[in-house]
């Protein structure tokens, strides 16, 4: 497990203060991370501010309960647990945070695990006015928050704190807990960093990430969480049980939803007309901002788009000459766009069931060769979104009309490299009211 340590920036050369704070999983990470690190031969300390269950004796070599426990002579490679006393509900009793820092200070042990509030197993919470206690030293501080509250109704069933928590995240009674929930959670000072020492690194962990599906909603909490942060946090997204975590790998890549079309065809703004419930247009966007894409831009014409963009943590940006066509979208979201980006991927707003797999995949392809131009072929037929590299903005920015990037794809035909797609529905765009009818019909079998 010794890629645990990378993730959480711990440095092997590095004395380590580490406290871990936030809903459920605090006492898995504590116990994986001491593993690693024993197994890297540091002598590592695991205890308290609060209280935690005592660990089974296979969790640690020595145990030392005392209002003061004093180490001597620790080995190396060696986990040492301490607490002041143990209750009668079986319970480590938390140390005083002082202490902590004259233990850390001594560089008695290599590095120092701290627990530094309580969730009473809950996935989520928000800490009460005498919380967290975080020794004053701390250079990593961890909040945790269980990707398994998403979704869920904010009450005592899923959330510790419940009434600080409606008061951080101004979520009503039973409002459902959401990415945006979350972001307000992580954001606030009186949220999960809350009372974080200077200079200490902030390290966001979603934890129970056991699926793709979980893994986008994920996604979609960093997204949310990078686009609002004023300082850096590290995102990390993994299971602890299993000793898998990893750092969110953002993409280089821009997302570019163009959404100033006129839909003559259909006569009626096409990408507000709702499929299974959701608007076409939001449907793109949410498969966008739960995929790697590093920012999603929407480019569009009536107000009504901007909208449903503006609910989202994306980049919305009026598009004044649409009437000449799709290439103005084209190039006002390359120049609004990341001046580091390294690619363009360009999506039309009337695919109702684009993946963020999909997305993900031709981001992946690109990253293998960020020179050559990526997209999908659904059954023997390309199509959107496709994925230019950085080096072909200004053979874009001189397109014309309403011909998209077809034109630069055809003059070089070396650059291109198909994704087959066996998923034939996630190509299917809307385009006429005969379109619309199987896109509903298509969402019933889903």
């Amino acid at each position: 497990m010794h890629h645990l340590l990378k993730p959480f920036g711990l440095d092997e050369n590095e004395y380590v203060l580490l406290c871990l704070v936030g809903g459920g999983g605090k006492t898995t990470t504590l116990f994986k991370l001491a593993d690693c690190l024993k197994a890297r031969g540091k002598r590592v300390l695991v205890t308290t501010t609060t209280a935690i269950f005592v660990p089974g004796a296979e969790q640690y070599d020595v145990l030392e309960v005392a209002e003061f426990p004093r180490f001597e002579g620790v080995a190396e490679g060696t986990v040492t647990v301490a607490g002041r006393g143990v209750n009668a509900d079986g319970k480590l009793l938390g140390v005083d945070p002082d202490w902590v820092n004259a233990i850390y200070q001594e560089h008695i042990f290599d590095c120092v695990l701290v627990e530094g509030d309580g969730s009473k197993q809950r996935p989520i919470k928000a800490p009460e006015i005498h919380e967290p206690v975080i020794p004053s030293r701390t250079t990593h501080l961890v909040g945790v928050v269980g990707i398994d509250a998403l979704g869920k109704a904010a009450d005592e069933r899923t959330v510790f704190r419940i009434d600080r928590f409606r008061a951080v995240t101004g979520l009503h009674s039973n409002g459902i807990i959401d990415a945006d929930t979350v972001c307000r959670l992580v954001l606030s000072k009186a949220g999960i960093f809350k009372n974080t020492p200077e200079n200490s690194r902030k390290i966001l962990l979603l934890n129970k990430v056991d699926t793709e599906k979980d893994l986008h909603r994920a996604r979609a909490v960093f997204r949310t969480v990078q686009d609002r942060m004023s300082d850096p946090i590290r995102l990390l997204a993994g299971s602890m049980q299993d000793g898998k975590v990893e750092e969110e790998p953002f993409s280089k890549v821009s997302g570019i939803i163009m959404a100033s079309g006129y839909a003559r065809r259909m006569n009626t703004q096409k990408l507000l007309m709702p499929v299974d419930g959701i608007p076409v247009l939001e449907r793109v966007i949410r498969a966008a901002i739960a995929s790697r894409l590093k920012e999603t831009l929407v480019v569009y014409r009536d107000d009504s788009i901007r909208a449903i963009a503006e609910q989202y943590p994306v980049k919305a940006l009026h598009n004044p000459n649409a009437r000449l066509g799709q290439s103005e979208s084209i190039k006002i979201g390359m120049s609004k766009a990341d001046s580091e980006a390294d690619g363009f991927m360009f999506l039309v707003g009337d695919q109702p069931f684009m993946r963020p797999e999909i997305i993900d995949n031709l981001i992946g392809l690109f990253e293998t060769n960020p020179q050559r131009i990526v997209l999908p072929k659904y059954q023997d037929k390309r199509g959107n979104p496709v994925l230019f590299p950085v080096s072909l903005k200004g053979a874009l920015t001189e397109i014309q009309g309403d011909n998209g990037g077809r034109e630069v794809i055809s003059h070089r035909c070396n650059l291109v490299y198909e994704h087959v797609i066996d998923d034939e529905k996630a190509g299917f765009d809307i385009d006429t009211l005969e379109d619309y009818a199987l896109a509903l019909k298509l969402a019933r079998l889903l």
